[in-house]
């Protein structure tokens, strides 16, 4: 199978970047990679319906594992009515009441899983995008609101294929691109499906800031945060007249490189993925706590 899906051919964009390298070591040492390792399979089709008629409108979760809520420590370690999806779901209730939910998510979900099937769920459908499509069918004239959180996945592997710089660096740009060509043409299928819906794509905080504290690997934090920024420029580029961009990476403040104050020397995006983050518990996890989950909402409700 090629990276990019047979299905779709639409044109991304990329950034090839020499300093996967770096990035990748501290990836390794840490043991993390921008995704859930998941060995159970799991049906993920449409029996997550809340309610079939008499609604106000529906509300589509569509992704990988920030999508999924999930969480390190808990069993299940996935909230499919909770996380950001949850007080997403909430603030649109705020509006109207009888708002329903269907989250297809799945952790470690990718843009190629989702167009061609395979990973740690399962759909009637065959992938995570046909199965929305299934379920736009029936109800896109009435979906209110489509999220879509991928691409993490898709990218982070290139940190373990090679000690080679040009190997890692041709897998990052092909990885990119095929991050761009399958979103622009997901973002094509879900509007035509659900013309009403107000399509929101999250971009991505950096949980690599967390090596600030390491003395040994922390000059290599500016390196995760170029990382984090050819990511999300990819999904800005393929979202472009498709689908707004919740900016995650702006509401955690991943940029802001000050003290927190003269008395904390903490940059303040550090401190932000400590807080909103389980990087600086012992789990060591990139995934957010229900503050940062809270926090990607609210992003994504600055949207609407």
């Amino acid at each position: 199978m090629s990276l990019v899906s047979n299905r779709h051919t639409v044109r991304g964009t990329s950034r090839p970047r020499s300093w996967l390298v770096a990035a990748g070591a501290a990836a390794l040492a840490l043991g993390l990679v921008l995704g859930v390792p998941v060995t159970a399979q799991a049906d993920r089709d449409s029996r997550h319906d809340r309610g079939q008629g008499n609604s106000a409108g529906w509300y589509l979760a569509l992704g990988d594992s920030l999508a999924a809520g999930y969480q390190p420590g808990r069993t299940p370690p996935t909230d499919y009515e909770g996380g950001y999806v949850g007080r997403t779901l909430e603030a649109l209730r705020e509006e109207k009441r009888r708002t329903r939910l269907t989250n297809l998510s799945c952790p470690g979900a990718t843009s190629v899983t989702m167009v061609d099937g395979g990973g740690a769920c399962s759909y009637r459908q065959g992938n995570q995008l046909d199965q929305a499509l299934a379920f736009l069918h029936r109800h896109g004239r009435h979906t209110r609101l489509i999220t879509l959180t991928v691409g993490a996945n898709d990218v982070t592997p290139c940190l373990g294929v090679s000690t080679d710089p040009a190997v890692i660096q041709t897998c990052a740009t092909q990885r990119l691109q095929t991050v761009g060509t399958n979103l622009t043409a997901m973002l094509t299928e879900l509007s035509e499906a659900a013309p009403r819906a107000e399509i929101v794509v999250t971009n991505y905080y950096n949980p690599y800031l967390a090596l600030h504290f390491d003395t040994v690997r922390s000059a290599l934090v500016p390196l995760t945060t170029q990382l984090q920024t050819a990511l999300n420029q990819t999904l800005a580029a393929a979202s472009a007249g498709r689908a707004e961009v919740a900016d995650v990476a702006t509401t955690f403040s991943s940029y802001v490189t000050a003290p927190v104050s003269a008395t904390n020397p903490t940059p303040t995006n550090v401190a932000m993925v400590c807080a909103w983050t389980w990087m600086c518990t012992p789990y060591q996890d990139i995934h957010a706590n229900e503050a940062g989950y809270a926090a990607i909402a609210e992003a994504i409700v600055a949207t609407f």
